[in-house]
Formats: structure tokens, sequence, C-alpha cells
């Protein structure tokens, strides 16, 4: 840490010429659930009207002739018919709107990330640190130890770990300050005491413990200049295990820098080493560097959580810089789940905005880390098929291929597309057996397959088959989504080569006038040809989101 600035939060409360006063109808006031409302009078207020009424009163307004009720909800139809009540509304909550977004927030930030919700949903990150405040408004710790002896809870008492904690996962919630992914699970690993400090076998024995939680990512805003066989081989052991362990490379004092590299845990080969850099992208005067710098990010005077009032400090050091790249990683592994930890490490990398001298140097690294860019490496923004295949992704109801493809003109499968339509109907998708001899409990679409089934929108074959990893054909492609989402118009035949007496007659002329699927220029459909992913990812698209249609 290299500087603590508190800021002072100023809340300016602009308060309404009213008073309160308690009054309430003859009746007891009705136990069933209130609503606050606000009833407007024609001329004068005049409570006399609402006698046959319960209620009770919050506010009199006299400037606009009107009172603030809690009131019954079985009574708002009877306040509206008394002749004297000029007007009933909904007292509203309103709520102030004051959340922060860091200036480093916005340098490793990009629209494609903004605009898809891309929050590090369902990845877990353990910050190995002083704690996290537990109660903080702004966060919420998914669960924690301590290893600080004579200490068994994992409660900040620093202010340190909490403040890492809200740069990489501060709430989305109005309020303090937005993490880079809010809706990451942050895990509180307590090895260093309320004086910042712990012993290395404190570190250890939290890596080893998020080794046994089965974290995705390890935060160490933590340093040592002297080199240890120990700690290598917890850090090398969490690498093993598929745990993208994230170290800051250190900070130099006035005299700088007193070593030839940046300083451990984040000199390890099996670490991802961070440093800081300063609103001007220039390299912090503090911030260690070497050849084993990998990356820098935002690290001078960010705002973020505090164990204690006010409850929110800028702090500057490589120690912020680390949970920037924590938090960008976890958007990562929440775009890319199935990606090996060496290929996301490589597209990181790629995306990474270079600074300094041309390619990866010791000040910078490979450059100022970047959140992710696309949901497919090989689906470009401006393609035809992108807006469909994103906004299906962004809900969840297809993915891609472990090296981060789509592979767009791959023909679908039948058990694809049975695990697309499942996911979008929200249906049952547990494997379990099927009626179909050739779908294992195994398989992945089994229990897609059962559902569509047993909902008697999909069918297999007349020798008791479903043919899962068969390519499945336009026609039949447009039978499923027409039985599926039932969009049947009787409409006329639109194309010369889909005959009156198939199969998928009906489905593909109603799905075509619904402007959901269309023909080639020659006027066919060909409806026989083998689908591909893009075809009918656009399809699904028009279907799940008419803005899509034409």
């Amino acid at each position: 840490m290299k500087k603590l600035h508190l800021i002072i939060n100023l809340l300016l409360l602009v308060l309404i010429a009213s008073y309160s006063v308690e009054v309430t109808a003859s009746e007891e006031l009705n136990t069933t659930p209130q609503d606050r409302v606000i009833i407007g009078f024609d001329e004068t207020i005049d409570l006399s009207v609402l006698e046959e009424i319960p209620y009770e009163i919050n506010h009199v307004h006299e400037s606009i002739q009107a009172v603030s009720l809690s009131i019954s909800s079985d009574y708002l139809d009877a306040l509206a018919e008394i002749e004297e009540v000029n007007w009933v509304e909904k007292d509203e909550l309103i709520k102030t709107n004051i959340q922060s977004l860091s200036w480093g927030n916005a340098v490793i930030s990009n629209r494609f990330y903004e605009q898809n919700d891309i929050t590090g949903k369902d990845i877990k990150i353990g910050v190995i640190d002083t704690g996290i405040k537990q109660n903080h408004p702004d966060l919420e710790v998914t669960g924690g130890v301590s290893f600080i002896e004579g200490n068994s809870s994992y409660d900040d008492n620093n202010g340190h770990g909490t403040h890492v904690a809200g740069i990489i996962g501060g709430l989305d919630n109005d309020i303090g300050v937005r993490g880079v992914a809010p809706d990451a699970s942050l895990y509180a690993i307590k090895s260093l005491n309320m004086n910042g400090e712990g012993r290395q076998a404190d570190i250890i024995a939290g890596i080893e413990w998020a080794i046994e939680q089965d974290l995705d990512i390890i935060n160490l805003s933590v340093t040592t200049p002297i080199p240890s066989i120990s700690l290598k081989l917890a850090v090398d052991a969490a690498a093993e295990a598929g745990v993208l362990v994230v170290a800051s490379s250190g900070n130099a004092d006035e005299d700088g820098q007193v070593t030839d590299d940046v300083l451990f845990p984040a000199r390890f080969e099996s670490v991802i080493s961070v440093g800081s850099v300063n609103e001007q992208l220039k390299r912090s005067s503090f911030s260690y560097q070497g050849p084993s710098l990998q990356f820098v990010a935002p690290g001078e005077d960010i705002l973020s959580t505090y164990f204690e009032d006010p409850y929110y400090v800028e702090m500057s050091g490589t120690s912020m810089a680390a949970p920037y790249v924590s938090g960008i990683l976890a958007l990562y592994k929440e775009v890319y789940p199935n990606m090996s930890k060496e290929a996301l490490l490589e597209i990181v990398k790629e995306n990474a905005i270079d600074l300094g001298v041309i390619g990866r140097d010791d000040q910078y690294g490979y450059g100022l880390i970047q959140a992710p860019e696309t949901w497919f490496l090989d689906v470009d923004s401006s393609i035809w098929f992108a807006d469909y295949v994103y906004y299906l992704r962004k809900a969840d109801y297809i993915g891609g291929y472990p090296d981060g493809t789509y592979q767009s003109g791959n023909n679908i499968t039948r058990g694809e597309v049975a695990t697309i339509v499942g996911k979008a109907l929200g249906l049952d998708g547990t494997n379990r057996t099927t009626a179909f001899a050739d779908v294992s409990q195994t398989y992945f679409a089994s229990g897609y397959i059962s559902s569509l089934s047993e909902s008697n929108i999909i069918s297999g074959y007349p020798n008791q088959t479903f043919m899962p990893r068969k390519a499945i054909t336009r026609g039949e492609a447009a039978v499923i989504v027409q039985s599926a989402f039932n969009l049947r118009v009787n409409s006329n035949s639109q194309f010369e080569d889909v005959e009156d007496n198939q199969f998928y007659y009906d489905a593909i002329n109603d799905l075509a006038s619904l402007d959901i699927i269309s023909g080639y220029p020659n006027g066919k459909f060909m409806p026989k040809n083998q689908i591909t992913r893009a075809e009918f990812s656009v399809i699904l698209g028009k279907v799940l989101n008419e803005e899509f249609r034409n």
C-alpha cells in the first residue's frame, strides 16, 4: 500500500415541507399487506371522508393538499371512488444513485463487456489477505477461513483485504463502488493480521485451503523479497490444480527497487505478476518491474471498499493492481468456461493493450489487461449472424468449443438442437434414461431429449432410435422450432421446392411467413440440406427476440 486517502462522503438530504402526524380511523388498521399511497384532494384536505377506511398517516402535505397514507391494499379501489379525492398514486420508493466507477474500471473495460452483462458469475475467487469486512453493504462474502492464531473470524480488522475485495467484486447495487466482477463469489482467506503482517506458513495454508475449496482464482496482494521453496511449491500446486494465481509485483520505497525483478510470490513462473499504472497509463513510480512481470493494471488512487467509517477510501499500490487482473480473469472464465488455463492466458495476453516499447517489456509486461472482447474468438461482431449468436450466448442457451470458438459453419446435430431448444424452454436437462436405444444416460443431451420427447416436441425414428449425433436438416429444424414454440399461422406455400405432402410443409411455410426463416436467392428453401450452427442460431434468435425479425 503506497498511500491512503480518506474520502469524506457528504450526504445531501432534500427536505419536503411537510409534517408527520399519527391518525387512524375508528376501525383497527387492517393487518393485511400495507401500501403507501399519496391522496390528493380537490380543494382542502378532508380526512373525514376516510372515516370508513382504516389507515395511518405518514405525512400531511398542505402545500399540495395531499396526504401520504399507509393503507390495506383491499381499500385502494374504495379510495378512488370518494368524490372529494382528486387523485391516488403509489408513494414510490426513491433511492440515491451514487455508485462510482473508479477510473481503473474505465481503462480495462470495453463496450462488449458492458453490454453483455459479463459479471464473473459463478467464478470463485479467494482473497488471501487481512480478511474481508463481512457486513459491508457493498460486498457479499460467500465464505472464508482464518489462519491467524487466536482469531477464528475472517472479518477484516485492517482494511487492506476489504479494499482488494471491492476492486474485484464490489456489488452493482447503486451505492459505493462497482467491482470488475460484481457477481463473482468472494472468499475471505485471512492470512494477515490487523497490522497487515502474516507468516509465510499462514499464506501457504490459505493457498492449500483455496485448492481444497476448488476456487478458480487466488489473489495475493502480498510480497516478500526473499525466495521460498515452500511458497513456490504451494503456488505451483495451485496452478497444477487449475487455479489462476495472481500476485502484485511489489512496491518500491523512496530508495527505489532493490532487486532486478519483481518480488515474490509474483516472480514465480506459475504466478501471474501484476504491476501498477497511473491514470495516464504510465508505470507507477513505486511499481516493481522486471523480466517476470506479465501485466499492468490501475494502481494509483483507486477508490474501493474499506472496513470502517467512511467505508470507502482511495489506496495506491500494486496491491490494488492485482485485484483488477483477478476480476478480469473471472470475466474470461465466465466467457470461456471450458478453455484450458494456458489457452485462456494466451488470449488475455493477445487482448492486452501494449504499453511502452513494442512487445513484452520489463516495465509493462504484455501490457494493460483488458476485459473480454467477444463471446467467441471466431465470431466477429460485424458478421451477419453475430447478433443472434451473441444474444443466445448471453442468455446461456448456446455454448462454444473448449478453444473458445463457435465454428458457425459446422453442421448442428439433433442432440445439440435438443439441448438449445430445451434450455430456451426452461426444461429439465438433468441427465437420465431416455426412451431411445441410442441415447445413453451419460450423453450430454439426454435430459433435454427426454424432456422434449415427453412434451411431444421431438420424436425418434421407427426403430426407436433418435440418432443424436446426426446432422439435422433445415426441414427437421423448422418442425422442431414450430412445435416447441407453437408457431402456427396457416400460411400459403412460400417455396417451390417445399412440397405439400412432406412432413415439414406447414412448419417451413409458417415460419417463413413470420419472418423467422428464409430461403435462398433462387427462391428455394432446400429442406433436405443440413443446417449450420449459424443458420440455426438465427432462426432461434428470431423466435426468442422479435426485434431480430424484419
